[in-house]
């Protein structure tokens, strides 16, 4: 199908405009999505990485920034209010706690305003899922990024929303070994060292801390030497380090900070590890899958919506670190394991989360209220 040239536009809001799961989302559907819309992205804070807006102009998305301050709720909803009203929009779908509060409120009367819902009513301040209680009236629809999200605001209130898990295209995480192996190089870990991974935000919701004390339980009864990255960014990072070091953990642990590499991070790992408390759609686990590589996840709602236990991963209990040491040496000592699981977890990506599926649903979400009043 070739892409029309006068494509109506479906304008995407953000909170903060930088790597994560969102923009990747906006990204994966770019290829189908966008031969129907033309597709804008704004942030209402600033742009944080110039790079990821260049990739997003260089596959035909435009993004813009608002310049708010995270707190200038005010200042947020003036200018959003007008930069929206300068553009002839179709769609409005807005993303994350702010930007789904103020989309309804500064769209045009005539645009349809739909808004994804991230993660669990839990995760998000009382003051921001009052605020999105209060606008809901005025949205055309909305959907969850799980079946465990929708539950979670159905039981605050929000009902009527269709469940449309994030895209994930198994094509981006094909690396070759020789890519992989840079990453052992740079951490200078040995090919027969097992290399365990985890990839998200330093935070409580993560459980990184409990990461780490199943690791140190590890190190006292693993008999086949192991590492662990931690790669990503946030507040609980110095607190993390300083624990890593109290269990004495500072030659096996590598926190590695924020990487653009990830997909490199997951082909040279022998096991994801992801031990969150709690998730909407937990992605980078999903992306783990899609690499080939074996997920050791917590027993979380929104887990067992896609991983089978003992078919396609594992799991284990929340904030159990020797249940969750026991499954890692389960899956160290057991190399046809992993790789059976990989296998299985890879297909089922490839299946349910193929990026064409995901955006048809979405388009078919569009197009079906496109008639109906605001």
């Amino acid at each position: 199908m070739e892409i029309s040239v006068n494509r109506p536009i479906l304008m995407h809001i953000q909170n903060h405009f930088q790597r994560g799961a969102i923009p990747h989302i906006i990204r994966d559907l770019q290829p189908v999505v966008g031969k129907h819309y033309e597709v804008h992205t704004v942030a209402l804070q600033d742009i944080k990485d110039q790079t990821l807006v260049d990739e997003f102009k260089d596959i035909g998305i435009t993004v813009h920034a608002l310049g708010c301050s995270r707190w200038n709720l005010p200042l947020a909803a003036f200018r959003l209010r007008t930069f929206l009203s300068r553009k002839n929009l179709a769609v409005v779908h807005a993303h994350a706690g702010r930007g789904a509060m103020l989309a309804p409120l500064c769209a045009p009367v005539s645009t349809k305003v739909f808004t994804t819902f991230h993660s669990v009513a839990s995760g998000f301040s009382f003051p921001t899922r009052k605020g999105r209680l209060l606008t809901d009236r005025w949205l055309t629809g909305r959907t969850c990024v799980s079946e465990a999200v929708n539950e979670s605001w159905r039981a605050f209130g929000i009902n009527n929303a269709a469940t449309v898990y994030n895209p994930v295209d198994v094509s981006r995480y094909k690396i070759d070994t020789a890519a992989a192996d840079t990453v052992r190089k740079e951490f200078n870990i040995p090919e027969d060292v097992k290399l365990l991974l985890n990839v998200g935000r330093l935070t409580f919701a993560k459980a990184q801390d409990v990461l780490l004390d199943a690791v140190a339980a590890l190190k006292k009864q693993q008999n086949n030497d192991f590492r662990l990255i931690i790669a990503g960014q946030g507040p609980d990072e110095e607190k993390l380090k300083a624990r890593a070091k109290e269990l004495g953990l500072e030659e096996t642990v590598y926190f590695a900070g924020f990487r653009k590499d990830v997909q490199k991070l997951l082909a040279a790992a022998d096991i994801f590890v992801f031990p969150s408390r709690w998730e909407g759609l937990p992605v980078t686990a999903l992306e783990a899958m899609a690499a080939g590589t074996v997920v050791l996840a917590s027993d979380i709602k929104p887990t067992k919506e896609y991983l089978t236990d003992g078919v396609s991963g594992l799991v284990t209990p929340v904030n159990d670190a020797k249940k969750l040491s026991d499954c890692l040496n389960n899956l160290l000592n057991n190399k046809a394991k992993r790789e059976r699981f990989a296998a299985a977890g890879q297909a089922y990506v490839r299946q349910y989360f193929a990026p064409e599926h995901i955006a048809r649903q979405y388009l078919s979400i569009y197009e079906g209220r496109m008639n109906e009043p605001k």
